[in-house]
């Protein structure tokens, strides 16, 4: 019986023990490859770009800046837009201090001014997703062009034969 508490004790004062012991730090899992968190890696690890890939690129910033000049032209319509509707609005709260139309239409002119600003605002964000688009493309083609270019593909070097 001795033996048996013993034994006892050991187990539970060891478990105890084993209690206040501060936990083992948990092992963070590291990314399997090469590539880690906040390593600048190169854009192409070869240093070469196709003639290709440097006109598609220019083909890709030369679309983006076509589209920046819609979204800029949206941007003046939309604008526009915000002239006419305080222009119907002043000319309603005017014509609403002499009772000669109903308060319900000068809350549709403040609606359509709501609605007009609103417009611009999208138009805005658009084109600013545009531009941050072209600046990427951008920094593409230059980082391309600053690569040396790849050879041009040609046939394999024959073989020497040894004559003899």
């Amino acid at each position: 019986m001795t033996k048996t508490l013993l034994l006892a004790s050991l187990l539970l004062g060891s478990s105890a023990a084993l209690a206040d012991d501060p936990p083992p730090p948990a092992k963070v899992a590291q990314p399997m490859g090469l590539l880690q968190l906040g390593a600048v890696q190169p854009a192409n690890p070869f240093g070469r770009v196709a003639p290709a890939t440097v006109a598609r690129y220019e083909e890709d910033a030369d679309v983006l800046e076509a589209q920046l000049d819609v979204k800029k032209a949206y941007i003046k319509a939309a604008d526009v837009g915000v002239m006419g509707a305080k222009v119907k609005l002043d000319r309603a709260m005017k014509l609403a201090v002499n009772k000669a139309i109903t308060n319900e239409e000068v809350e549709l002119a403040k609606l359509d001014l709501e609605t007009a600003t609103a417009q611009l605002e999208i138009r805005r964000a658009e084109t600013k997703e545009v531009e941050v688009k072209l600046k990427y493309a951008k920094k593409r083609l230059e980082d391309a062009k600053a690569l040396r270019p790849a050879p041009p593909a040609r046939a394999a070097d024959p073989i020497p034969v040894n004559p003899r």
